[in-house]
C-alpha cells in the first residue's frame, strides 16, 4: 500500500518570500500539493506524485539557490506513519 502514496517533503521558507514559493508551486500543474504546517517556523509540507519528483526537485533547487527556500528535506510520508488511511 505504501507505493500508492506520494513522496513527502518538508521545507523551510524565507518568511518574506513565502507568497512567491506558494505561487511557483501552484503555477506548476499537478506538481505537488503544498501547505504550511508550522506558521511560526515557516515549515511547509509537499506531497509530490512519484512521476513529478524530478521536476519538483528542479523547481525546489532553483528556489533554494535563490533564497526562497532555506532548506528542504525528503521524509517519510506522515500519512503512512500516522495511519491516516
Amino acid at each position: 500500500m505504501e507505493n500508492l502514496f506520494c513522496f513527502y517533503y518538508q521545507a523551510v521558507t524565507n518568511r518574506e518570500k513565502t507568497w512567491f514559493v506558494n505561487g511557483v508551486f501552484r503555477n506548476e500543474p499537478n506538481l505537488c500539493i503544498e501547505r504550511c504546517i508550522d506558521k511560526k517556523a515557516n515549515i511547509f509540507e509537499f506531497f509530490v506524485p512519484k512521476d513529478m519528483e524530478s521536476h519538483f526537485l528542479n523547481v525546489a533547487q532553483y528556489l533554494l539557490e535563490n533564497g526562497y527556500l532555506l532548506s528542504i528535506e525528503k521524509k517519510e510520508n506522515r500519512l503512512i506513519k500516522n495511519d491516516v488511511v
